[in-house]
């Protein structure tokens, strides 16, 4: 009679083990899926890791060369527009979606604004370069629009 008490007690310590540890695990594995904060300077992350919102904004290659142009120094929003063959106001709205995501800072210094990359910016520039390479026809086409923005300011 004891000995089916300690039985007993002893089949339910272990199932609630197995129950508390499977769920101690579930746990884990989802705080591990779910955090949010990323060490964007240590770590190389891929572009799968980003936030949908950021993923959506890569796949435009206006954004992608507004990036691009930034990667060296900072500019201002004219000069950003001219070297993208864009209007300003295109371009301003292209520069706001990429600040709303934080990857640029804008400053304001008398009428201009100037736009410069920050660390996450940096980050998704890295991922641009890694999924979406540089094919020779881009670079035919973007060496093409510079020439004709050349002859616009000469002519």
């Amino acid at each position: 009679m004891i000995q089916d008490i300690i039985l007993a007690l002893i089949d339910l310590i272990l199932s609630n083990l197995l129950i508390i540890s499977f769920t101690l695990i579930t746990i884990l594995v989802i705080i591990f899926i779910l955090r949010r904060k990323i060490n964007y300077k240590d770590r190389i992350i891929e572009i799968k890791e980003a936030p949908i919102g950021i993923n959506n904004i890569l796949r435009d290659p206006i954004k992608r060369g507004i990036l691009k142009i930034l990667k060296k120094d900072k500019k201002y929003l004219s000069r950003i527009a001219m070297e993208l063959g864009l209007n300003p106001a295109r371009a301003r709205f292209h520069l706001k979606q990429l600040e709303n995501f934080r990857l640029l800072s804008s400053y304001k210094l008398a009428r201009e604004s100037y736009y410069s990359l920050t660390k996450k910016g940096k980050w998704c520039l890295d991922a641009v370069q890694k999924y979406y390479p540089e094919t020779v026809f881009n670079k035919i086409k973007s060496r093409r629009i510079k020439l004709r923005n050349r002859s616009k300011e000469i002519g």
